[in-house]
């Protein structure tokens, strides 16, 4: 193999950290591993996400061991309230296993594809609101595996239309600190999911936060490192550093769309990664191999109703170089 094979499915962080966050680790100690932040410390860190966020009540703000533990605390909590769940067809597949696991009555609904890239289907999203009362739809936004984004001036008013549905609405792929989503806080049937792991590529902290009225039972007052605490505080005094990471991604993203191919169709994303539908083509692993061998990336591979897709990744030029030579192999 030419190189070190890299890993490029699970799209987390290929930058360096900003010095502030790495310095923190620099002083840890073994007495670290035994100590959890103190209490002042989470509270100080809910107060700064409040101001980051532009949330008026500290309280909205719940904090949990990831994104993924926010979500599945939510979803069961309010399956208590809630027994059908709607999201669109092509998300996260871990969805449908947590759904499943908590006896969620299951909506799927397609989304649209015009002008090389998806949208969410609104209309197609009413219908359900309608058929299906009193139930919780779950959104991702921007979609994995897609990259689409939800249009929230076309969102809000079913938000407020149904609002004997719950709009559960995971971004944590999403610019959430521009303060561009402050006007979905104001509404109560609306709980927004985010975290430390995508836009500040800290997955290894098991940091995430969700925005909504859930159970105060939910806040996390125990279980959180104080150097984890630390780094995400440096982090957030220091968004302009990881923006503009996330802004290389998505330019590479932009311009990658833009190169028409024989064989391989590349969507265009607004996440810190990509989809491609591959095309008329055969002996797929050998190909698969082959390209590996040569790029030193392995992207995730998925099949949706016989469909080949690929999905790789972001970071820096260094990766994108790999994935240039990567997609080269298909031409």
């Amino acid at each position: 193999m030419s190189s070190q094979l890299l890993s490029l499915d699970r799209n987390e962080y290929f930058f360096s950290h900003h010095p502030q966050v790495k310095n923190v680790f620099c002083s840890f100690t073994e007495g670290d591993l035994s100590k959890y932040a103190s209490y002042q410390d989470q509270q100080n860190l809910r107060q700064l996400l409040c101001e980051k966020l532009q949330v008026d009540n500290k309280y909205q703000i719940t904090m949990g061991h990831g994104a993924e533990d926010i979500l599945v605390k939510s979803l069961s909590w309010l399956k208590n309230s809630y027994h059908s769940l709607i999201l669109e067809d092509f998300s996260w597949t871990n969805y449908l296993h947590i759904a499943e696991g908590l006896n969620y009555q299951i909506h799927k609904f397609q989304s649209n594809y015009s002008n090389d890239r998806y949208y969410l289907n609104d209309e197609i999203l009413k219908n359900q609101l309608k058929k299906f009362p009193k139930s919780l739809v779950l959104l991702t936004s921007p979609n994995n595996p897609t990259g689409h984004s939800v249009d929230f001036v076309k969102l809000i008013p079913l938000i407020e239309e149904f609002s004997e549905h719950i709009f559960l609405l995971d971004m944590v792929y999403a610019p959430l600190f521009s303060n561009s989503f402050s006007d979905l806080y104001q509404y109560k049937n609306v709980i927004i999911i985010g975290s430390f792991s995508k836009f500040f590529g800290m997955p290894g902290l098991r940091m995430g936060f969700a925005i909504g009225h859930l159970p105060s039972a939910f806040h996390l007052n125990l279980g959180m490192q104080k150097n984890s605490i630390m780094a995400c505080k440096y982090a957030l005094e220091n968004i302009s550093w990881y923006q503009k990471n996330r802004d290389e991604m998505l330019s590479y993203a932009y311009q990658v769309s833009q190169i028409k191919r024989k064989n391989i169709h590349i969507f265009q994303s607004e996440a810190p990664f990509f989809l491609a539908k591959l095309l008329n083509l055969n002996n797929l692993d050998a190909i698969f191999r082959l390209t590996e061998e040569h790029s030193g990336v392995k992207p995730k591979y998925i099949s949706k109703q016989d469909i080949p897709y690929i999905r790789f990744g972001l970071g820096p030029s260094s990766i994108c170089s790999k994935i240039d030579t990567y997609l080269s192999f298909f031409d």
